[in-house]
């Protein structure tokens, strides 16, 4: 809903490090990717950068309408403002680095995943009377 906080988050499972190892030639190499950020793209221009997976919201552990503490977006406009659905779009951003039996190993290029769904934004009016 526009005005009312989005809490952004990904499973805590997800968060964290995948490692790989290959047998080549009488040694092994393993290469292990670690979570560094999400970039969650929300569909109506703008970018949150998360530095961790975020705080999944919990009913009647967190209260309804505040804010995400570490990872979150407050849309300021309906989806009937743009195409009339939005695309988000979550990449996790991984810092990679490798060691093999031989000593050898180091930093590689930081590698990307991606998810995302389609969301409709929506503008709640509403009429408060006494009475």
């Amino acid at each position: 809903m526009v005005q009312f906080p989005t809490w952004l988050w990904i499973d805590r499972d997800q968060w964290e490090p995948r490692t790989a190892r290959a047998e080549v030639g009488g040694g092994s190499v393993e290469v292990t990717a670690s979570p560094d950020e999400v970039v969650w793209d929300m569909g109506d221009g703008n970018t949150v950068r998360c530095s961790g997976p975020g705080t999944a919201f919990r009913q009647g552990v967190h209260e309804p309408g505040s804010r995400s503490p570490d990872c979150g977006h407050v849309y300021t406009s309906s989806s009937k403002n743009r195409s009339g659905r939005d695309r988000v779009e979550a990449r996790m951003v991984w810092q990679v680095e490798w060691s093999a039996t031989d000593g050898q190993g180091g930093a590689m290029e930081p590698m990307e995943t991606s998810a995302g769904r389609t969301v409709e934004v929506v503008e709640v009016h509403s009429l408060v009377t006494e009475g």
